[in-house]
């Protein structure tokens, strides 16, 4: 897959979903990782509430989740 830094700010420039909307990007490896941030630092719109983490529960907890397993899934 080719990266190029046009491609990351028409990522972070389209948003689907609707402002305030929080989205989270849980980054298994160092390289979605980096990407991703690429993506939240691009942002077009400063509200988009976009966050990238390298924790599920870190990311479900700012999304108003339980944690990955909770018994009230």
């Amino acid at each position: 897959m080719k990266v190029t830094a046009e491609g990351i700010r028409a990522v972070a420039a389209n948003n689907p979903f609707d402002r305030g909307a929080r989205r989270a990007c849980f980054a298994a490896t160092e390289t979605i990782f980096g990407l991703a941030r690429m993506v939240e630092l691009g942002r077009v719109n400063p509200k988009d509430e976009f966050r990238v983490f390298r924790s599920m529960n870190e990311a479900r907890a700012w999304l108003g989740l339980p944690p990955e397993g909770a018994a009230d899934e």
